[in-house]
């Protein structure tokens, strides 16, 4: 049975291609977030890309507390 890889070190370079390629991910997001917010007068798009974005920074807590 297979176990879980858990006793060697993270790959750095394949964790920061992830992490920019979802940051860049989320900025395009938030473009059109703000493009349709303007097209329906509404910032509500925005706000609820703004609100992913700043809980995205509790992920690597996540990832520590499970070590």
């Amino acid at each position: 049975m297979p176990t879980a890889p858990v006793d060697h070190q993270l790959d750095l370079t394949t964790q920061d291609v992830l992490t920019y390629g979802s940051w860049g991910l989320t900025l395009v997001l938030l473009g059109y977030a703000v493009h349709l917010g303007r097209k329906e007068r509404t910032p509500f798009y925005a706000l609820i890309v703004l609100a992913a974005m700043v809980a995205a920074f509790a992920e690597p807590l996540y990832d520590e507390g499970l070590e």
